[in-house]
């Protein structure tokens, strides 16, 4: 892999994605590979996917615009590769779960990979509401992909006037205690009290709570 032409480049953006997840890269069973979507083959919902949990160490980028969505794209991707590698590589066997499984690992992956794209330069700052936006279209799409369906309609950002204020305050109460927790996961995790592991069951018990307590 080659985000940028640079192996420098390349190294720091894997040395960040080992700092911000606490896992190591030779947990990784098999190297990763990277397939562009053939001229033929059918529309794909999301830019890019990692075989998980089956391969996920295969990693498939679609529609690839400019080097700098090239990049994003694989960071997030080699953030889930490395989470789901070190599960297959513990031996570990869980259900995967919705929630805890596909929600918060979606939403963990996507702050870390904000993380890396501003020690990168690829953006400026965080975006705790674009990330839980993203943790919640991508859970209903992976559910719209299952059932057979498209989810094109589910966008929260076009909808987010005709959310109900209940709604609009367990919203606020959710980025509120996101970016609390965000911010407490970095120290930890630079400090190797933490990982990514740990801090997806962290997510799910987050959010778990306050569901509980309205």
């Amino acid at each position: 892999m080659n985000l940028s032409g640079e192996k420098n480049y390349e190294r720091k953006a894997f040395n960040l994605i080992e700092k911000y997840t606490g896992l190591q890269w030779r947990r990784l069973a098999n190297h990763i590979e990277v397939v562009a979507r053939r001229p033929n083959e059918k529309e794909k919902v999301f830019a890019a996917l990692t075989d998980i949990p089956n391969r996920p160490d295969r990693i498939s980028l679609f529609d690839v615009k400019s080097n700098e969505s090239l990049s994003k794209d694989l960071i997030h991707e080699l953030i889930h590769s490395i989470i789901w590698s070190t599960y297959l590589w513990d031996q570990r066997t869980k259900k995967i779960g919705l929630f805890d499984d596909i929600f918060a690992d979606e939403l963990l992956s996507e702050l870390i990979s904000q993380k890396i794209y501003i020690r990168l330069h690829l953006s400026k700052k965080m975006d705790y509401r674009g990330a839980l936006q993203y943790g919640f279209e991508t859970a209903l799409e992976k559910i719209a992909d299952i059932l057979g369906v498209k989810a094109d309609t589910w966008k929260l950002d076009k909808d987010a006037r005709k959310s109900s204020a209940a709604a609009k305050n367990l919203r606020k109460d959710m980025l509120k205690k996101l970016e609390k927790w965000f911010r407490e996961y970095l120290k930890n995790v630079e400090m190797r009290n933490t990982n990514a592991l740990k801090a997806v069951n962290e997510i799910a018990n987050l959010f778990s709570n306050i569901i509980e307590n309205r």
